[in-house]
């Protein structure tokens, strides 16, 4: 079985875990989930149903200390429960979306846009295969899964974005 790591950005959290190479992200996720059990960083998750399909709802890390950032170890977050949804919009113009992406053990992306320049939704309950991506994405030593909670426009008229406009010397050209 290939050994992959499981990352949250921004939680200060990364595991690897044993998953079958036909695995989901969603199985790779309860892998992590149970190897985390009983150490210093806890990770907890939540499925959404949608129909025959999952996608994730939301993350959270029980950090029983203070974690620090791999990428500078001087940078440390008080220990405690680290949660996010992203079913909770952060105002009208705005909702949260967890968003996945796998990595190659050369740190390639493996689900990322196709050649025909389209993007397709992978929910993280069926494996690639299943939702027939150009190439199945079969795991294998020192693959990634890496999180981004990512900030969705959803209507025009944010009233920051307003003033950027109204003031020519925020703008950067």
């Amino acid at each position: 079985m290939p050994k992959i790591t499981v990352d949250i950005t921004g939680f200060y959290f990364a595991i690897k875990v044993d998953v079958d190479e036909q695995a989901s992200v969603l199985d790779a996720m309860t892998a992590a989930a149970a190897a985390s059990r009983g150490t210093d960083a806890e990770l907890y998750f939540e499925s959404q149903p949608r129909g025959e399909v999952a996608f994730l709802r939301k993350i959270a890390v029980d950090h029983k200390i203070d974690p620090s950032s791999r990428q500078d170890p001087r940078r440390k977050r008080p220990a405690g429960f680290y949660e996010y949804d992203d079913s909770i919009p952060t105002n009208t113009f705005f909702s949260l979306v967890w968003q996945y992406y796998i990595f190659n053990d050369k740190k390639i992306i493996q689900n990322g846009v196709r050649s025909d320049n389209s993007r397709k939704i992978v929910p993280y309950s069926e494996t690639n295969e299943q939702f027939q991506q150009q190439k199945p994405i079969l795991f294998k030593d020192g693959y990634t899964v890496l999180w981004r909670l990512v900030t969705i426009c959803t209507q025009p008229g944010s009233n920051k974005i307003h003033s950027l406009k109204t003031n020519p010397d925020l703008l950067v050209s």
